[in-house]
């Protein structure tokens, strides 16, 4: 094999290894709403859920930290397949099995390079479905790995990664009483340890009744 071909072969797996990485880090994510319920305003939301989103993940873990009043942040555990909810007044976590969906997807379309988001060219994908819409536009580049999550039907998660196979940098996700909008302002690649998704300590857990 002349030396040429073996460097191109060499430099063609270095580019599908290294572009093929999963995601690592952080996305900052600003929250807006649009309330359902005329008797609850979109600036409640804002105060109760929060404004913003700090959004981490590595491999089948993740953690979002919110600077609202009620939730602080909600923490999947991959290895138990379970969400944790983390009150704002740190006295009680609530769990809730990931595996378990109060929604399903009736249909979903997938429009290709529909926006860019932050210099990152996005693909669109729809779902249609029992609650409303979900909207998300996702950056092929941020991989993440559907099979770390196929058991994640909370939120149809497992469903959008199965299709994306990618993070969202936009979300518009219709729920019963509420719309909430999320869209990136920044992504910051990092390395983050184990030890960051580690649950807090001597905290009560009980089941969410959610």
């Amino acid at each position: 094999m002349k030396p040429g071909i073996i460097a191109f072969l060499i430099l063609s797996l270095w580019a599908k290894n290294n572009f093929a990485q999963l995601f690592e880090g952080e996305i900052i994510y600003k929250n807006s709403y649009k309330s359902k319920v005329s008797s609850f305003s979109d600036a409640q939301w804002k105060s109760i859920v929060g404004s913003q989103n700090l959004y981490f993940i590595k491999g089948g873990n993740y953690k979002s930290e919110l600077n609202g009043s009620v939730v602080a942040a909600y923490t999947y555990l991959a290895k138990d397949n379970m969400l944790y909810t983390e009150l704002r007044d740190g006295n009680i976590m609530y769990w809730s099995d990931a595996s378990e969906s109060k929604d399903s997807i009736i249909s979903f379309e997938v429009r290709k390079n529909a926006v860019h988001i932050l210099g990152y060219n996005c693909d669109e994908l729809i779902l249609h479905t029992k609650k409303g819409t979900q909207t998300y536009d996702y950056a092929p580049l941020l991989t993440a790995d559907p099979l770390l999550y196929v058991n994640h039907r909370f939120g149809n998660w497992n469903e959008y990664l199965k299709i994306a196979g990618a993070l969202p940098l936009r979300m518009e996700v219709e729920e019963d009483q509420v719309i909430i909008i999320s869209e990136a302002a920044a992504v910051i690649p990092s390395k983050l340890g184990d030890d960051f998704f580690v649950l807090p300590p001597d905290v009560k857990m009980i089941k969410s009744p959610y």
